[in-house]
């Protein structure tokens, strides 16, 4: 039996085709972007900082029923993946961000997805590869674990879960475009 805190990551291939995700793209540039922010403890509300983060996102409300099809398809994968590698205790997915990184050296240095306040309660973050990877250069997803650093699946419609607490990290984008769908799943605290 495989101990589930030596799994770092997990990818779930294919999950949407390139058609979905042209259409995920349509949708999220059809929207209001807005800069990427960073969760910081001592300001009572998230803060721009493009010593740390710089791209830009558009969170897809929940209530809006264009994406209930992509939804579904990631609550599935989120199932099976979690039975799979963590048996995590989950309770609801956040809000999906898209995300774009579309200028030269758009990136988000090191972090993790877990902390204090409303991001507390997350427990497994996931990454959904919306554009080709022959659309950019650079802008890879590193997962870090002691001195290995996974690089995740540049193949279009792939999506990747780890730990929300586990470091990780979009190199800068060299050439190009990267668009993605993050988001992070929560439960109760761990114990």
């Amino acid at each position: 039996m495989m101990n589930n805190m030596l799994v770092s990551s997990s990818s779930y291939h294919s999950l949407l085709t390139a058609d979905e995700c042209d259409l995920i793209i349509e949708y999220g540039n059809s929207l209001q972007a807005m800069d990427g922010t960073i969760n910081n403890a001592e300001a009572t509300e998230n803060v721009v900082n493009v010593n740390i983060r710089k791209s830009r996102v558009v969170f897809f409300k929940n209530d809006d029923n264009k994406i209930d099809w992509l939804r579904q398809k990631i609550g599935d994968a989120i199932i099976h993946v979690n039975n799979e590698s963590w048996q995590f205790d989950l309770e609801f997915v956040e809000v999906l961000q898209f995300t774009k990184y579309e200028e030269e050296g758009d990136y988000y240095g090191p972090h993790i997805d877990i902390g204090a306040k409303g991001i507390a309660q997350r427990k497994l973050s996931f990454s959904l590869q919306l554009s080709d990877s022959s659309d950019y250069e650079g802008g890879d997803l590193l997962i870090m674990h002691g001195a290995h650093n996974d690089t995740a699946s540049r193949d279009r419609g792939d999506i990747i879960f780890f730990p929300s607490f586990m470091m990780h990290q979009v190199t800068p984008i060299k050439r190009g475009k990267r668009y993605s769908l993050v988001g992070w799943v929560c439960g109760r605290k761990f114990r």
